[in-house]
């Protein structure tokens, strides 16, 4: 889960919280969106054994007229040419994710600390989660004071570089908490990457390697909208990330006749049927099974073999 800097000012920012609050809970979130203007999934649910849950900030303290600041070292850093472009590369990556507390096995894992605390789910979103939204985390407060940016077209999939190579998962679902006036929701993203551009002093070389770089780690991933929470100018937007490892690249084919001889009443056998398809060396078939559809609804699962 990832925040974008809110002024606490905005009345609408409460109303994003609890409807995450209660639907990350598997409760009913309607009460504190907008039901017109929203998209509820089926309520998450949440298993403390195999799932875990990462909060970050993301954003960039003051501006090039500040130069001790993490704005104004890397525009000028850039303005005068003295580092590679994979350098800036990282610096900015690095600027920009501020990693928080975390949810894994039941336990708190507060941000640089080896700590670790047993709690329930709903005191983890009620006081870690909670304090992305109320603008006590430090990099609000420095934003505040000093002023500073967010360019939320480029959280994903720059946020994917900080997920623990040692913990493995199938599917990742980032949820972006942000107003409406940056990347997320711009079908062109041009106000974040001009204010890349504005950042990195115009330099043409290194804008693009920003976009090799980030073409290169989507890549491994097929991206698929799910949620979306709206109060007023705030929403929160949820993505799925599939990794393509798992998503079958090809069709089945289905190279015989199938026939169906009624038994009784709604039962019916299935005869045997020969069903080929491509799949590489890295891909491994657990079943294949056939659904009974009678549109729009899924009648049952028939079986598996």
């Amino acid at each position: 889960m990832v925040d974008q800097t809110i002024s606490s000012s905005n009345r609408n920012l409460s109303s994003v919280y609890m409807g995450l609050y209660r639907w990350l809970q598997g409760r009913d979130p309607l009460q504190y969106i907008e039901k017109d203007a929203s998209v509820v999934p089926s309520p998450l649910e949440f298993d403390t054994q195999n799932d875990a849950i990462s909060l970050f900030a993301f954003g960039l303290p003051g501006d090039g007229h500040k130069m001790n600041s993490d704005y104004g070292r890397i525009h000028s850093e850039c303005w005068n040419g003295s580092r590679s472009e994979k350098y800036v590369f990282k610096d900015v990556v690095e600027s920009l994710i501020h990693k928080r507390d975390r949810y894994i096995n039941g336990e708190l894992v507060t941000v640089g600390k080896e700590k670790r605390e047993t709690m329930p789910l709903s005191d983890f979103l009620g006081n870690s989660v909670r304090s992305l939204f109320n603008s006590q985390d430090p990099l609000h407060v420095m934003i505040s004071r000093n002023s500073g940016i967010t360019m939320s077209h480029f959280v994903y999939p720059l946020i994917m570089n900080f997920v623990s190579k040692e913990e493995t998962a199938n599917e990742y679902y980032l949820i972006l908490v942000s107003d409406f006036k940056s990347g997320q929701y711009s079908n062109n993203d041009q106000d974040d990457k001009y204010t890349l551009y504005s950042l990195i002093s115009g330099k043409s070389h290194i804008m693009a390697y920003f976009e090799r770089q980030i073409k290169s780690m989507r890549a491994p991933f097929v991206q698929a909208e799910y949620l979306h929470f709206q109060a007023g100018d705030l929403g929160a937007r949820g993505v799925r990330l599939i990794h393509k490892d798992i998503v079958m690249k090809s069709q089945l084919y289905l190279n015989s006749s199938l026939e169906l001889s009624q038994k009784s009443g709604s039962q019916f056998n299935l005869s045997d049927a020969n069903i080929t398809f491509d799949k590489d060396k890295a891909t491994t078939i657990d079943s294949i099974g056939i659904v009974s559809i009678r549109y729009p609804l899924i009648c049952r699962y028939a079986y598996e073999f």
